[in-house]
C-alpha cells in the first residue's frame, strides 16, 4: 500500500495523464505541493491514502498489543485484516486509481480550486483520516473482548488508549478545519453544519462519550 502510494504521487509529479487518477485530479499549471496532495483531494486517492494510514495504524496496533493472550490478539488482527479487505477490494474495483488511458490529454483539470488555496490541505485532510481509521483500532479491540469473553479492564485498556488518539487526531482536524472554513472558504464563520463538518463531528462525538 506504501508502494501504491509512492508511485501515485511520482506519477502526480510527472503528469503522468495516462494514470486515470492523475488525469481526473493533476495539472501541469499547478504547484508541487498542490499536485502532492491531489492525492487525497479526490474519491479514489483518498482510498489509496486511507489503505496506506491504516496498515500505519495496524502494525501500531498489533506492536504495542502484541502481549495479550493469543484468542484475543487473534480476534483482533482478524477484524483489522477484514477491513483490510474491504479496503483492498474498493482499490483493486470500483475505486481503482491506477486505471490506464490509451489516448490521454496534454493536461488535467486539476484538483477542486477550494482545494489548492490554502497549505492547510496539507494537514487537515490527513489529521481528519488519522481520525477515521484510529476508530478501526478500538473497533477491533472491542470486537476482540466480545469474542474471547474478555471485558475487563485490562483487557479494554487499548481499547481507550487507541480512541484518545483517534479522538486527538479529530479535534485537531476539526480545529484546523473551522479555521479554514473561516480564514479561507468565508462562509463567515467556524461551523455552518454541513455534511462534510458533520461527518467529522459525529465520530468525535461518539469518541468523546
Amino acid at each position: 500500500m506504501f508502494v501504491a502510494n509512492g508511485l501515485m504521487v511520482y506519477a502526480l509529479l510527472v503528469d503522468d495523464f495516462s494514470v486515470s487518477y492523475v488525469a481526473k485530479v493533476g495539472s501541469t499549471k499547478v504547484p508541487t505541493w498542490v499536485s502532492v496532495v491531489s492525492l487525497w483531494s479526490s474519491l479514489e486517492g483518498s482510498i489509496l491514502f486511507w489503505g496506506a494510514m491504516l496498515g500505519v495504524f495496524v502494525v501500531a496496533g498489533v506492536f504495542t498489543n502484541r502481549f495479550q493472550d493469543l484468542p484475543y490478539q487473534a480476534y483482533s488482527i482478524g477484524t483489522l485484516l477484514a477491513c483490510g479487505i474491504f479496503f483492498t477490494f474498493l482499490l483493486a474495483g470500483p475505486a481503482n486509481p491506477f486505471g490506464l488511458i490509451e489516448n490521454p490529454l496534454p493536461d488535467g483539470p486539476g484538483p477542486n480550486p477550494l482545494l489548492q488555496n490554502h497549505l492547510l490541505m496539507i494537514i487537515h485532510p490527513p489529521m481528519l483520516y488519522g481520525g477515521y481509521v484510529g476508530m478501526t483500532l478500538p473497533f477491533s479491540y472491542g470486537v476482540a473482548a466480545l469474542l474471547a469473553g474478555h471485558l475487563g479492564v485490562a483487557y479494554l485498556r487499548p481499547l481507550r488508549f487507541w480512541l484518545g488518539v483517534a479522538w486527538t487526531f479529530l479535534t485537531v482536524g476539526i480545529v484546523l478545519g473551522g479555521w479554514w472554513a473561516y480564514e479561507v472558504l468565508g462562509w463567515g464563520g467556524f461551523w455552518d453544519w454541513d455534511p462534510v463538518e458533520n461527518a467529522s463531528f459525529f465520530p468525535w462525538l461518539t469518541a468523546t462519550a
